[in-house]
């Protein structure tokens, strides 16, 4: 673990769901719960990492108030606000290669209607010549 990374878990245990859920942000409040006053004076100085634990709460607040819980989409989001760089790069990461597998799906449809269309032209021009050849072939048949 890094140093002054602070691996917190939250234990969500209804009668329905019962999970242990970890996230790791950068502080260091191991001296923090020592007294009542030493979390009081780390709330205060360290205020951007209390409202990250507000915010985390409440997303897991919401997360259960949904009728089933997606486990994917909660550590996602517990990831966000601990990791914000992070999850954004490989959501684009994501995105982008959603876009190349479609691009490349696009590609090779149209490579196969391209080949169909060329199948359907070469039966074109030989049932065209089929059609000019056969009365020739009976009129040669029939002398």
């Amino acid at each position: 673990m890094n140093k002054g990374a602070t691996l917190l878990f939250y234990r969500i245990h209804t009668r329905k769901i019962n999970t242990l859920i970890s996230t790791r942000f950068r502080s260091r409040c191991l001296k923090a719960t020592a007294t009542p006053h030493a979390w009081l004076t780390h709330q205060k100085n360290k205020y951007q990492f209390h409202t990250n634990l507000t915010q985390i709460e409440g997303m897991i607040k919401v997360h259960l108030a949904k009728l089933t819980l997606d486990r994917e989409a909660l550590d996602t989001d517990m990831r966000y606000i601990s990791e914000s760089e992070k999850v954004d790069a490989e959501r684009r990461m994501k995105v982008e290669a959603a876009e190349a597998e479609q691009t490349a799906l696009a590609k090779i449809e149209s490579e196969r209607e391209k080949a169909r269309l060329k199948a359907e032209e070469k039966k074109r021009i030989a049932d065209e010549r089929n059609r000019l050849i056969s009365p020739i072939l009976s009129i040669l048949l029939m002398t």
